[in-house]
């Protein structure tokens, strides 16, 4: 009787006691559910301590953390969020990570068993959070002209000139400089003796060819310096024949291309004009040809030396035919050996009418005769 009744209580015992700890465990599943995880940056990767609510699949908040940025060995900085024993129930909750300067970035995750001790939940990666700003206009200045040493450079993208401009209208602008009517440049009062393109002395003398046929969009800087003369390059020293330039560079873009300028025009009395220019310069060759048809008794025609060259205006209708061609072969850098041709081209047609008036003075009366 006395051993049935140890008995009996020993399984009393063992029952409670396994109660006890089936309770126990049951209530560890419910509420010992931990969430874990890291944020970073979405595109450097680097971790932000960013604050994380835990919320329910509404949306209600549940708890709140701080991420908190760890050294851990051989992973470098990682910024890590723990949430210990928050939730008991299954189904899905939500991850809010909010942090200045970057994006609010949700992440949802789900408590699929209540056997889940850890909860680990995808990285949470934040992006920048970009403000639009109202439209700004911003202005550049661009520098219109520098000196290095002796040698001026202008700058022709500063300066602002009409559609349709040529080179005349461009150096009209430029600080220092003067352009007289018959194309001649001063520089500072001292004369330019010539005008280079793209340092070939092409157009010496009066330049006023190019002046008025080279389009002024085609220049990139424009050059004033001192030059020495051929006798000294040849003989490697100063022989006194240095001489004041303008040396116009053309862009890249516009460099051993043909391009030029067309002008038509069409009047009453059946008047009418058609001038062009062609142009091409590079490296080994320069070419030019023109053209000059009207019925203004405008007989002008441009020389090598860069003029438009006006003869004395006719008496009568002049109706003018010209054309021209002008071709440059050079054999070195410095033009001291180069070949050149030009041909010219000229047929008029006149249409002259002489009027003449002559007027006789008598005592009692006047005599006049027209023929």
């Amino acid at each position: 009787m006395r051993y049935f009744i140890y008995f009996f209580m020993n399984r009393i015992t063992l029952t409670i006691f396994f109660c006890l700890l089936v309770c126990s465990g049951l209530r560890g599943a419910n509420y010992n559910h931990n969430v874990q995880g890291r944020i970073a940056d979405k595109i450097t990767g680097e971790p932000i301590p960013a604050k994380v609510f835990l919320l329910n699949g509404d949306s209600t908040v549940i708890d709140t953390t701080t991420a908190v940025v760890e050294d851990i060995p051989y992973q470098g900085k990682i910024s890590m969020y723990v949430f210990n024993g928050k939730i008991s129930q299954k189904g899905h909750y939500i991850l809010k990570a909010v942090m200045p300067d970057y994006q609010d970035t949700y992440v949802d995750f789900e408590l699929k068993s209540l056997r889940q001790a850890n909860i680990n939940v995808k990285p949470i990666l934040m992006g920048h959070d970009y403000h639009e700003l109202q439209e700004v206009v911003v202005k550049t200045t661009k520098i219109k002209m520098v000196m290095h040493g002796d040698t001026i450079v202008y700058n022709a993208d500063a300066f602002n000139l009409a559609q349709g401009s040529m080179l005349d209208a461009l150096v009209s602008r430029l600080p220092g400089a003067q352009l007289t009517k018959d194309g001649q440049i001063f520089v500072n009062g001292r004369h330019v003796q010539s005008l280079l393109i793209n340092g070939r002395d092409f157009f010496s003398g009066n330049p006023k060819m190019a002046l008025e046929n080279l389009p002024s969009y085609t220049v990139n800087k424009i050059k004033v310096y001192e030059r020495e003369g051929s006798a000294s390059r040849l003989m490697q020293k100063n022989m006194g024949d240095q001489s004041l330039v303008m040396d116009v560079k053309l862009k890249k873009e516009y460099n051993a291309i043909t391009f030029g300028n067309v002008e038509a025009g069409l009047g009453t009395k059946s008047r009418f004009i058609l001038k062009g220019f062609s142009m091409k310069s590079s490296q080994k060759e320069m070419f030019f040809a023109f053209t000059n048809i009207n019925n203004l008794n405008d007989n002008q025609k441009p020389s090598p030396q860069g003029q438009w060259m006006p003869q004395e205006t006719p008496n009568g209708l002049l109706t003018n035919r010209t054309a021209g061609i002008g071709y440059a072969r050079f054999f070195d850098s410095n033009m001291d050996k180069w070949l050149s041709t030009q041909n010219t081209i000229v047929h008029d047609d006149g249409d002259y009418q002489t009027l003449k008036s002559t007027e006789i003075f008598l005592p009692d009366r006047n005599l006049t005769k027209r023929m």
